[in-house]
């Protein structure tokens, strides 16, 4: 009879605590039963004898050899893994296709309970910690983009399939004590065309297409929709083209993402845009240009967004910003104007020549120790990662995440140096405690920083969490 780890418990035979040899009657049946110690739990029989009844019966007809296994109660399990882009569609995650974050992951009980909540981050990676035994599940939501989940469970590798149904559900997951089960991904794509209605008053709207439209022929897009006229301004020919309803499109009438229409409406009504959206992976998605005065311009994209962020590119080159509604203009920036909307064109001035690079969403999160170990060690690698510790030149040269660049926080040139950086890339920045590197991360967000992560409790938390520094 054997106890594994040795003294985390007994084993009683027939009642009678044992801890070595027994002798029993030939083919008689004798009752088993594993007693842990304070501070162990068991799991399962091995040996002779198999399974995880407690007590057990087992069956002499010879001489037999068993052990009771019992883990520590104190750990606890971990479930999680990876949410990705699945380009084309099939179910499996392939090399080049990105991770997604800002999707949210709920974690449920058998008991249909809510656990907890967490997000992606960092390329789509998420985890739930510190999770005792039991059963649970998982469904995964994500409201902006148009993405559906891809086909769950294909191919005969579940460590690159998606896991979840078309719901964003998992199956029930058994989590055994101190386990790390990090399998459990969701594939998701959008179709290849989206929809986007705009609502429309009766008299005067002045629209955009958030989308980049299918179709580029105003005279079947508008065919349903009853108005009088409509018209865009041509700024090469500083003139408006018009498109009565009732006659062809005037020559130079186009209709296309990045420009800005006026509707007159002959009642209310709803402008219905199929198309895509700005690509998922690009770092400078598809721009527009703009002259010296004024331009009337479209807004590209399906998220509301302040202007300064949708418009970094002009920063300094437009004096100001019109939007049209409720029967009169007004000005973007305001209070109770402060984002611009999809749908809804714009008029600016432009102080001198300038291009609109439509930002994808600036992603600028906390993350725990253990998010961020799971960032700097994911493979694939994540494309452009860089580890900045943000504290002193001595406090680094004590000890520092393997491959962190230094930049000093207290130095006078910090927002300069920052700002010499590649945007595009991702960051996770830390510091002794976190204090300095949540700043830190303010003044990247307001520099244009494309995802950057402040890692929570800086290098005390790591170093407590048992991940390694060199020097």
């Amino acid at each position: 009879m054997n106890v594994s780890p040795s003294g985390a418990g007994q084993v009683k035979v027939n009642d009678e605590i044992y801890t070595g040899s027994i002798r029993c009657a030939p083919n008689a049946d004798v009752e088993l039963e594993a007693v842990p110690a304070t501070g162990y739990v068991f799991i399962n029989w091995s040996g002779a004898l198999d399974g995880n009844d407690n007590p057990a019966t087992l069956s002499m007809t010879c001489s037999k050899a068993v052990t009771a296994n019992f883990i520590s109660e104190n750990l606890v399990g971990t479930i999680g893994d990876f949410v990705w882009e699945d380009k084309d569609a099939d179910g499996i995650q392939d090399s080049g296709e990105p991770g997604i974050n800002g999707v949210v992951v709920n974690l449920y009980d058998a008991g249909d309970n809510l656990i907890k909540t967490t997000a992606t981050a960092g390329g789509g990676f998420y985890s739930f910690i510190d999770l005792e035994p039991g059963n649970y599940y998982l469904i995964f939501t994500y409201s902006i983009g148009g993405y559906i989940f891809s086909p769950i469970n294909q191919g005969s590798n579940d460590l690159v399939d998606s896991d979840v149904d078309f719901e964003g559900r998992t199956a029930i997951i058994a989590l055994a004590y101190g386990q790390t089960d990090m399998k459990w991904d969701a594939g998701m794509y959008r179709p290849n065309s989206l929809s986007y209605s705009i609502p429309l008053s009766s008299g005067l709207n002045l629209v955009s297409l958030p989308l980049i439209p299918k179709e580029t022929q105003p005279q079947v897009v508008l065919a349903s929709l009853d108005f009088s006229i409509a018209a865009m301004y041509k700024k090469s020919e500083e003139a408006f083209k018009a498109y009565i309803k009732v006659f062809p499109p005037e020559v130079g009438f186009v209709w296309k993402d990045g420009l800005g229409y006026w509707f007159n409406m002959n009642g209310p009504g709803a402008l219905a845009v199929t198309g895509s959206e700005l690509p998922g992976d690009s770092t400078a998605p598809l721009s527009y240009d703009l002259s010296t005065g004024w331009n009337l311009i479209g807004f590209k994209s399906t998220t509301p967004r302040q202007p300064e962020n949708y418009l970094a590119g002009l920063d300094g080159k437009y004096r100001i910003i019109y939007g049209y509604g409720n029967g009169g203009f007004f000005i973007v920036g305001t209070e109770g104007h402060e984002f611009m909307e999809p749908g809804r064109g714009y008029w600016i001035d432009m102080t001198e020549k300038g291009t609109i690079y439509p930002p994808l969403e600036q992603i600028i999160e906390n993350i725990t120790v253990q998010q961020a170990y799971d960032m700097i060690h994911a493979v694939p690698a994540i494309p452009g990662l860089v580890i900045l510790d943000v504290r002193t030149q001595t406090e680094y040269d004590s000890g520092h995440i393997e491959n962190a660049a230094h930049l000093d926080y207290y130095s006078p040139t910090f927002t300069q140096d920052l700002n010499n950086l590649d945007k595009t890339g991702t960051y996770i920045v830390y510091c002794g405690s976190g204090g300095r590197s949540a700043k830190a991360l303010n003044i990247m967000k307001d520099l244009g920083f494309r995802e950057a992560y402040n890692m929570l409790g800086g290098t005390n938390a790591w170093t407590t969490a048992g991940f390694p520094v060199v020097n």
